[in-house]
């Protein structure tokens, strides 16, 4: 059941507290992660959009990730590409690490490569990062994909 999967989950995260280097304890705690995402991917998608909604975007890019994560380990890619998107989308917004942006962004892309929003997302996230000819060959995609998409349009002159 969900809850028992939590209380492994706790279990396992005070064990690393008291046996920190323990790689065995940390293997077991990545594996019963994912598998609590994926069985719990659905219940952080409203939470995340509420938290997106009410501007509390470092919580709705947890939750989206989260949510992510678990519809990418259900094989469930171009949906888990959507949520990542809406993780980097909300850092951004945060004001969160450039890196770590890039990297969802990325993932965002990685699962769902037909969506023009997320290599926008991406564009805007290259460029955040001073990567200005990276997000312009996102802006690109973009508009390979959907070639009158007016976003990408106004995002391609405004990185010229």
């Amino acid at each position: 059941s969900k809850s028992e999967w939590g209380s492994a989950l706790n279990n396992l995260r005070i064990a690393l507290t008291l046996i920190p280097d323990d790689a065995r304890v940390t293997a077991l705690l990545q594996e019963y992660q994912i598998e609590a995402d994926r069985l719990m991917a659905d219940q952080f998608v409203e939470p995340a959009k509420y938290e997106e909604a009410d501007s509390h975007y470092d919580r709705a890019a947890r939750s989206y990730e989260r949510a992510a994560r678990g519809k990418q380990a259900a094989h469930h890619g171009d949906r888990a590409g959507h949520l990542y998107e809406r993780a980097a989308f909300c850092l951004m917004e945060a004001g969160g690490d450039k890196r770590r942006i890039v990297e969802l962004a990325r993932l965002g892309v990685t699962c769902d490569p037909g969506r023009p929003h997320s290599h926008l997302t991406l564009a805007r996230a290259y460029s955040l990062a001073g990567k200005k000819t990276s997000a312009q060959g996102e802006v690109s995609r973009a508009l390979e994909i959907e070639p009158n998409n007016e976003e990408a349009k106004a995002l391609q002159k405004q990185l010229k």
